[in-house]
């Protein structure tokens, strides 16, 4: 293609999850020009899909929507479906990736593998423990808790009886295997943030909440056992730089916690594909530029 052509990206999110997205799709701008892609449309549902519909689907959408440059996806949610059993969910799953064997030349953003790992908490627990154990001077920058699956009521009710005894140290994350995303907690000012005591079932508090006497201007040289919040920042940014080698990932979060025994070691307790982008007031624009930088074109 051209460099004086736009790169057009086919967009493929959840209904639910489309609204902020509303003000790039289809609108072309700084050569870049985002389309909405219903895979819904595009197929049959029900257990009787066959391979051949699949093909068929996938022929359909390159001749509805034309050639594309890069394809933009949120399918994790549909990968968690699809892995409890839900066919219509495995069925656009496997669309897309007939789609992308039929065109090798499309850019995927994000790749699928990567992105199905993240959609298992456990799976991606194991990976950074592994990063953790067996990588280099970068990836000792981190640390991972320990961790554990509940598969069981029985093991549910041995663990509430660890705690019960104090013989499971707190502080305690349960999360479920199946990453569903939510809102997250903000980021918080090293040295700052209050207690706060909230229900994990409502909406989470904001930023101001834990710094209530904070103003935006608070400053970067807050000491906290010897960092300042630079110096976190600095290796939170490291921590990113490997993970997005190891997973060959650019859309993703992950959450971070300081110890607070002393040794102020950063604990990776989560990491997230395309998270909330609702602090971003400048969406449109990092997103482009993202684009053109993947394809070559920045």
């Amino acid at each position: 293609m051209s460099s004086s052509e736009p790169l057009v990206v086919g967009v493929i999110f959840p209904v639910k999850k489309i609204a902020r997205l509303q003000e790039v799709l289809d609108v072309e701008a700084d050569s870049v020009r985002f389309v909405l892609i219903d895979l819904e449309a595009a197929i049959p549902t029900g257990a009787s899909v066959t391979d051949a519909d699949l093909e068929a689907a996938a022929m359909r959408l390159a001749a509805y929507y034309g050639p594309l440059d890069v394809l933009l996806h949120k399918l994790a949610h549909d990968m968690v479906f699809a892995g409890l059993g839900n066919q219509d969910a495995a069925n656009r799953v496997q669309l897309v990736q007939h789609f992308l064997r039929r065109h090798p030349s499309v850019r995927v953003v994000d790749p699928i593998d990567s992105v199905r790992l993240l959609t298992d908490r456990h799976a991606a627990c194991k990976m950074l423990r592994s990063m953790e154990q067996n990588g280099n001077i970068r990836t000792q920058r981190f640390k991972v808790p320990n961790f554990y699956e509940v598969k069981s009521l029985e093991q549910f009710q041995a663990l509430q009886e660890e705690l019960g005894a104090r013989r499971t140290k707190l502080p305690l994350i349960c999360k479920s295997v199946e990453a569903c995303e939510r809102r997250s907690l903000p980021n918080l000012v090293a040295g700052t943030a209050q207690h706060v005591h909230f229900d994990t079932q409502q909406n989470y508090p904001t930023s101001r909440d834990f710094h209530p006497h904070v103003d935006d201007s608070t400053s970067q040289e807050e000491i906290v056992g010897g960092w300042t919040q630079e110096e976190i920042f600095a290796g939170v940014r490291e921590i990113g730089k490997c993970l997005r080698d190891e997973l060959k990932l650019t859309l993703f979060g992950f959450d971070v916690i300081v110890a607070d025994d002393g040794s102020q070691e950063l604990y990776v307790i989560d990491v997230n594909y395309f998270p909330s982008y609702r602090e971003l007031d400048d969406l449109d624009s990092i997103l482009r530029k993202h684009i053109k930088q993947l394809c070559g074109r920045q």
